[in-house]
């Protein structure tokens, strides 16, 4: 059978869809559990362990088609094709329901919190359990998508490496695509549902056009729904495939760890919206794409596919450590990212920023995913069974990586520690293929092992444990002085900056509370005015004020003046910043 170039567009379709349902079903499931960094890591890695899943078990029961088309290439192709398009129709079928489940979602999760006990392991728990079991299906079905085109577009031995990059590149643009026209243009034209049923509608029509590029190329065949039998395969690898699924998922934890991280950097510069949102994930998408991409010419040049990765590796760790020396010239200081009155410069301006921040290692990281396929698969033969095992365990890698950054990492460590910590990650794996390849003679590598891991704990060392500070502390004024820094903290959502401020003997004692790089307020006798309004308008506008609620804390003058009415009974304060 001959393959159609038109199945290529139709994977590129598939990689838009797919990142279309990741946003849309992450803000309909965080509108009902709350918008927390818990809420979203548990939505976002239900979603990922779905295509992981999808990717191990179909990636094994592809490969096994040879059990009965034997040696047929062309056969084993064709019924790659036909399981594609039925794939795709279930991802139709199955994405529809669930985003008019999630839809009216909301009303049967109040109902079920009027009787659970108030317990927030419970309710946790509950979050989770409705997350993995309500997504599993469908994103088991998109898991699965590239394994099974693989095997019916790698159809030769030589141009594997070239093939692969090609048909990873293609879905990671679609879905770089996807991201941008959906945070930027769909749900905000369409509406939200609106926007995921026309996913799934794109989804039913790639599913048919698929059916009828097979019934194309053999004629009379029977088309009638077919997947391939699944089994829970029995994970035997040797050592060295082993060492190569343990380097993708190492891969996998540091890209989505990163991603967290740069996620908490660049509000500092382009503010917290889905247009900002949106832009970070386009842009790490995309530099994973440039990486597929660069590698078409390059892969069958590449002769060791170790010392590739070793490559990589140190890169990827070098820039993120370089990256934080330069951040402040890297990222534009803190600006009105809301401000949308000039929507071309501000999408410039985000796209700048992310792309300064994320863009080179994430296409270094890009190449390391096809190079891992070719090195564990050893022939076209089985490339349906090498993407499973290394998608499914980047996957796993991805699903530890972004719970451990935003769980772990952050909280007790900051930013900048985290950075370090992660990055080192990619260099210390860079020993370990090193290690254990087989450059030299076994002592000399031995001796240059010590070395490099002595080399890389110095990096460390040499890093100032403040060296982010004068950045946290920028505001859309520029700098502030240090040495009037009374407080900071950087907590797991935000950090917070307290300084003496600038008033002179007039007001001695005024100080500017600063969160994000957003001067959001201070005590001197200007800004006290405006706050203590936030209380006294909306109080002498109702007949019975008894009880007031103050949303956010801050510097406390609003909580203050609404304690002065004397009408006022009761004034309760919640402060959304643990910091």
């Amino acid at each position: 059978m001959r393959q159609s170039r038109i199945v290529y567009f139709l994977f590129f379709i598939s990689g838009i869809t797919a990142l279309t349902y990741e946003i849309v079903w992450t803000r309909m499931l965080t509108l009902v559990f709350g918008h927390t960094v818990f809420s979203v890591s548990v939505v976002l890695a239900a979603f990922m362990a779905g295509l992981g899943l999808g990717s191990y078990l179909f990636g094994h029961a592809i490969d096994r088609l040879h059990e009965t088309n034997g040696s047929n290439s062309s056969g084993n192709a064709s019924s790659a094709l036909l399981a594609y398009g039925w794939i795709e129709i279930l991802i139709f079928a199955s994405g529809a329901l669930l985003s008019l489940l999630f839809a009216n979602f909301s009303e049967f999760y109040a109902s079920l919190h009027s009787f659970i006990p108030e317990s927030v392991p419970l309710q946790n728990f509950i979050k989770i359990l409705f997350s993995f079991g309500m997504m599993l299906i469908p994103t088991t079905f998109m898991g699965a998508t590239l394994p099974i085109i693989s095997k019916y577009c790698v159809t030769d031995d030589n141009k594997m490496g070239a093939q692969i990059s090609l048909l990873y590149a293609l879905n990671t643009l679609g879905a770089a695509l996807g991201c941008l026209i959906t945070g930027f243009f769909l749900m905000g034209t369409f509406g939200v549902l609106q926007t995921v049923l026309l996913a799934a509608g794109a989804n039913l029509l790639i599913g048919l056009s698929a059916l009828s590029i097979y019934l194309e190329g053999s004629p009379g065949a029977n088309w009638k729904f077919w997947l391939p039998p699944i089994r829970i395969p029995q994970l035997n690898l040797n050592s060295d495939q082993k060492l190569w699924v343990t380097i993708s998922f190492i891969c996998g934890f540091t890209a989505l760890a990163y991603e967290v991280l740069w996620t908490r950097l660049l509000v500092f510069s382009i503010a917290s919206t889905v247009y900002s949102f949106s832009m970070m994930l386009t842009v790490f998408l995309l530099g994973i794409f440039l990486g597929s991409l660069l590698l078409i010419p390059l892969s069958s040049r590449i002769h060791n596919i170790r010392t590739a990765l070793i490559v990589l590796q140190a890169s990827t760790g070098l820039y993120v450590i370089g990256s934080l020396y330069g951040i402040e010239s890297i990222l534009s200081s803190p600006w009105n990212g809301y401000n949308l009155t000039q929507p071309t410069d501000a999408f410039l301006r985000y796209f700048k920023d992310s792309a300064g921040l994320m863009l080179v290692p994430t296409l270094l990281l890009g190449m390391c995913f096809p190079l891992l396929i070719k090195v564990v698969s050893g022939g076209h033969q089985n490339v349906g069974k090498a993407t499973g095992q290394i998608y499914s365990a980047n996957t796993l890698g991805a699903i530890f990586g972004s719970l451990c950054a935003g769980f772990l990492f952050l909280p007790k460590l900051g930013s900048q520690v985290s950075l370090t910590l992660v990055a080192t990650l990619n260099l210390l794996t860079t020993v370990l293929l090193f290690r254990t390849g087989d450059y030299m003679g076994q002592a000399v590598r031995k001796g240059l092992t010590v070395v490099f891991v002595a080399l890389v704990l110095f990096i460390n060392m040499a890093i100032p444990y403040d060296l982010l500070n004068p950045f946290f502390m920028r505001d859309s004024a520029g700098k502030r002085n240090l040495k009037k820094l009374i407080y900071f903290e950087e907590g797991l959502s935000d950090t917070v900056a307290v300084f003496k401020d600038d008033y002179g003997i007039l007001d001695p004692t005024a100080k500017r509370l600063i969160t994000n790089g957003i001067s959001m307020s201070a005590s001197n006798l200007i800004a006290t005015r405006y706050m203590k309004l936030f209380a006294h308008v909306p109080i002498l506008l109702v007949d019975k004020p008894d009880d007031v609620l103050v949303v956010c804390f801050g510097t406390g003058q609003t909580t203050g003046a609404a304690g002065l009415h004397p009408r006022v009974k009761t004034v309760d304060s919640l402060e959304l910043s643990k910091s």
